[in-house]
């Protein structure tokens, strides 16, 4: 499963800097925030996170060993944010 540079740099931050909520990682624009939404459902769906969601809003964000190994993964090295 490929995953693309936004998608892995969303979850380097969902990792690293407990950036688990789509609206702070957005511009707070509706057109970013719906975007990040998709991206964090996306990689829900692809297994790399696991979004908890309650009252129709997401609630907690945790990285899987899944999305660990992409992390680690040397082909994506040069997608780290600096």
């Amino acid at each position: 499963m490929e995953i693309n540079q936004k998608e892995f740099e969303t979850l380097w931050n969902i990792e690293k800097s407990w950036q688990s909520d789509p609206i702070k990682a957005s511009d707070e624009t509706p057109e970013s925030i719906k975007k990040y939404l998709k991206i964090f459902l996306r990689l829900d769906e692809f297994g790399f996170i696991k979004v908890e969601i309650r009252d129709n809003q997401i609630y907690g964000v945790v990285t899987t060993e899944k999305g660990k190994q992409i992390l680690e993964d040397k082909k994506y090295d040069s997608w780290i944010p600096e």
